[in-house]
């Protein structure tokens, strides 16, 4: 199994669990003390028993967070990429509504049916307009807008670090081995000239919303958007299992390839990315108060900008350190250049460096 499925299968599992919690949670808040389980219109003497309720739970929570993840994957296509926040959260709010009720006449129909030995309809209408399923209703909603604002920050500050900084792992500095590619456009200030500068940010979304599967497939972190360039960083393991470090570009080359015709349509050309990318040590820390981010230190941050920085003068739209290409094993269909060593602007030391295309 490919470490993509495996990601979106502990997505599923972790949606799955959230949801089962939260009906569980209702159950408790709702008819904790009671002497009965149920809906408030359906109250009988004796209640579910303990093992009962936490398989409903389970079962509802399961169908929830599928369908929950289901409509996220729905709403992360290109096409709602590119829609406003504003639009995005109308209509994600509508889907989950419409799943939600549908979800609680479910619910309300089989309890018709196991309290009732059969279907009640009378009963199931009173149900429909009880206090019981206005609040759930409403409880469910408020859940999910958590979940969805919750989602919404880990996107906001990357996978995995908004999580990192509420347990404050990089409250103080500390150092971890990664892999850094510093992503850029080539002729910017060219193309900024001839296209003006509002048709110029037109072209750097449409390149970096083009960017966002090739991040997702190949797990990484997107550090930082610097003007016409992106700023991509792996833990070590991450980024060699798979080749994602370089994977990456040429996943990202292919999805412009398939845009090409929408680029010359849209700006009269086609953007070309250069890439230069580096493995290291970096100093890892929580900077700013206002305004909290993370910060990565280090040579190996200096020196991916750096062999980046190259590419125009070696004629190479990707180049990576020597030391990079001695962690990574190579597919068939990728060919080196070894540019030998090359004094990098600021760096003492020379590096070696190579050219990477794939064939």
């Amino acid at each position: 199994m490919s470490v993509s499925i495996q990601n979106r299968m502990y997505y599923i599992i972790r949606m799955m669990i959230i949801w089962t919690g939260a009906f569980l949670l209702f159950r408790f808040l709702r008819f904790h003390g009671l002497g009965e389980f149920g809906l408030a219109e359906f109250k009988y003497d004796g209640g579910l028993q303990l093992v009962q309720t936490i398989n409903l739970s389970i079962s509802l929570g399961s169908i929830t967070g599928i369908l929950y993840v289901l409509i996220e994957w729905v709403m992360n296509r290109p096409f709602f990429r590119t829609r406003s926040f504003g639009v995005i959260l109308i209509i994600k709010t509508f889907l989950y509504f419409i799943l939600i009720k549908l979800l609680l006449i479910a619910v309300l129909f089989l309890f018709s049916r196991q309290l009732n030995g059969m279907f009640d309809l009378e009963r199931f209408y009173m149900a429909l307009r009880g206090q019981t399923f206005t609040v759930f209703l409403v409880y469910f909603l408020v859940i999910s807008a958590i979940i969805t604002f919750i989602r919404q920050m880990d996107q906001k500050f990357g996978p995995g670090v908004l999580w990192n900084m509420l347990i404050g792992k990089y409250h103080k500095p500390r150092e971890e081995e990664r892999i850094f590619m510093f992503l850029d456009l080539k002729d910017s200030t060219t193309i900024a000239e001839t296209l003006g500068h509002l048709q110029f940010s037109q072209l750097l979304q449409d390149c970096f919303n083009d960017l966002t599967d090739a991040v997702i497939k190949h797990q990484a972190e997107i550090y930082q958007y610097v003007g016409d360039e992106v700023i991509l960083c792996w833990k070590t393991p991450k980024g060699l299992i798979d080749n994602n470090c370089i994977d990456t570009f040429f996943s990202y080359q292919k999805t412009l390839d398939h845009r090409r015709d929408h680029y010359f349509r849209t700006y009269g050309l086609y953007p070309v990315f250069k890439a230069g990318v580096h493995v290291g040590k970096a100093t890892v820390t929580e900077v700013g108060a206002l305004k909290r981010d993370l910060a990565y230190h280090g040579d190996v941050v200096n020196t991916a900008a750096r062999i980046q920085g190259e590419c125009n003068r070696l004629n190479q739209r990707f180049l990576l350190s020597k030391t990079l290409l001695n962690k990574l094993t190579l597919d068939l269909g990728f060919s080196t250049i070894d540019l030998g060593e090359v004094q990098l602007k600021g760096k003492e030391n020379a590096v070696e460096i190579v050219g990477i295309q794939f064939s």
